[in-house]
């Protein structure tokens, strides 16, 4: 965790029931190959309590969206478990 706020360099693309101490491992191997790192994951930027900024009528004004429109994203970062349950939801 840092100090300062920063923008994302990555959005988490993630299946909700990994183990979350697997997500943590899996964002450390990937800041470890990548360097510096600043991840935006839906589950902890997101308020799960209150989504209503999700419901905007320009799909361009969405949090998902200005992350990924952000000059500083590099992309999405896709977390796979040992079955790949990221890829089998439909």
């Amino acid at each position: 965790l840092g100090t300062r706020s920063r923008c994302p360099t990555w959005m988490i693309s993630h299946w909700w029931g990994c183990p979350f101490a697997e997500t943590v491992s899996m964002l450390q191997r990937h800041e470890a190959c990548r360097g510096d790192c600043v991840y935006w994951m839906c589950t902890l930027a997101n308020n799960q309590w209150n989504l209503d900024e999700l419901q905007e009528d320009c799909l361009l004004r969405t949090p998902f969206a200005r992350v990924l429109t952000s000059e500083a994203c590099i992309g999405t970062l896709l977390l796979c478990d040992s079955r790949v349950m990221p890829m089998l939801r439909s």
